[in-house]
């Protein structure tokens, strides 16, 4: 019994300790290089569990002391901790419905790697074999050292991907066969290293709170505009995953229909957001109208030539955006929308003028406009949240920890 109760004291101990040293490398992701003293101010820990809590994080890599600084009156000079960029490195993987991405990104989310693969996705077999292959190249880059730095794979993919094909103009065959697939899972026996995975409106959620928005603001909806429409949830400064794991399943929400003359009629009095708000709802409209698109590119000078039936389709996407939003603000009492695309041109710019507008002209009696604010890194918002995902999880502050030691 008191072995017993010495152990739970150790592990509670431990788990104090390493809930800690991700409060120290939060605080200074959040508000850059800072002295022991400001930080322990700012977590209210003592100098010496600060002091002993440094020194463990400069020994393995993850901050450096930097220059000294004199804080004012007599006394040692203050030396600067920073993180360190190089200290970690983490590999992600998009997988969406026309692409496949993997890229390379160290500690501070810089990307300094990526292979990419503009297709309609084909077989989980055969796309396995193209994210192994690109795996290996980007490893090939890694030295010996920094190979010991990677903190595992991450993989973003769309939630329930064999739905919605006859919505997307996709190959239900091809499709059907990723209903019971677990990449992740077969990914890992391929290349032995761990792999996180999550739906492609989390991850990128989870970018934004680890490098983006997320520093400052502990409460946000993310929204995804790509191929579908994705979305994710943060509240109280972590992600909302939901009891089916599939919070903030935007796309599914419904909405009224659409005026659009492209648009099929529902079979309910209402529609779902996936048939407002997405690309591939745009570039239907824009073929029912004679518009052929046949690359990104091709779709980015639509967008920046202002042409009548993106115009046409924007307005009716933004309808239903605002009754989403306004839906989801009021519900949650959250004031903060972050929007991201994989498609430039403009694109999120043009969308958060239109949504600034209609939010504010459609506001309820006494209630506060939320801020719409684009994402950081805006079209490579969900290969960046994959990476993330693997740093996300093993240096997060999560208040898990404390009770399971995760």
């Amino acid at each position: 019994m008191l072995n017993d109760l010495k152990n739970k004291r150790a592990k509670k101990s431990i788990h104090l300790r390493q809930y800690n040293e991700r409060r120290v490398l939060q605080t200074l992701r959040r508000f850059g290089p800072s002295t022991k003293a400001e930080i322990s101010r700012e977590l209210n820990l003592t100098n010496a569990a600060m002091g002993s809590i440094v020194n463990s994080l400069e020994e393995s890599k993850l901050v450096y002391f930097g220059e000294k600084i004199y804080e004012g009156g007599r006394g040692q000079p203050a030396t600067m901790i920073h993180l360190n960029g190089s200290g970690v490195f983490s590999i992600g993987i998009q997988i969406d419905r026309s692409k496949i991405e993997t890229i390379l990104i160290d500690f501070d989310g810089n990307m300094t790697s990526r292979l990419k693969h503009e297709m309609v996705l084909p077989k989980p077999e055969e796309a396995l074999d193209i994210v192994v292959k690109d795996l290996n190249s980007i490893l090939e880059l890694l030295d010996d050292n920094k190979k010991e730095k990677l903190a595992g794979i991450g993989i973003a993919i769309p939630f329930s991907l064999d739905s919605w094909t006859e919505v997307l103009n996709l190959p239900k065959d091809t499709f059907s066969l990723w209903k019971d697939f677990n990449f992740g899972k077969e990914l890992e026996k391929k290349v032995n290293i761990p792999v996180y995975s999550e739906n492609d409106g989390t991850s990128a959620a989870i970018s934004a709170l680890y490098f983006g928005v997320g520093k400052d603001i502990n409460d946000f909806l993310y929204l995804y505009i790509g191929a579908a429409i994705g979305g994710g949830l943060v509240l109280n400064g972590e992600i909302v995953k939901g009891e089916n794991n599939n919070a903030a399943d935007v796309g599914s929400m419904p909405v009224p229909p659409s005026k659009l003359n492209s648009a099929k009629k529902p079979n309910s009095m209402f529609d779902i957001m996936l048939n407002r708000a997405s690309i591939n709802v745009l570039k239907k409209h824009l073929k029912h109208n004679g518009v052929e698109v046949d690359s990104k590119l091709a779709l980015e000078n639509i967008i920046m030539s202002n042409n009548l039936y993106f115009t046409q389709w924007l307005e009716d996407c933004v309808e239903a955006l605002t009754h989403l939003i306004w839906t989801t603000t009021t519900l949650l009492d959250i004031s903060t929308i972050v929007i991201s695309s994989p498609v430039d041109g403009g694109f999120v710019d043009i969308l958060k003028r239109k949504l600034d507008f209609s939010l504010s002209a459609n506001a309820p009696e006494s209630c506060i406009v939320p801020n719409v604010i684009k994402a950081k890194f805006a079209s490579n918002a969900a290969s960046i949240g994959a990476a993330s995902l693997p740093i996300f999880y093993s240096f997060s502050p999560s208040t898990e920890i404390l009770t399971n030691g995760v």
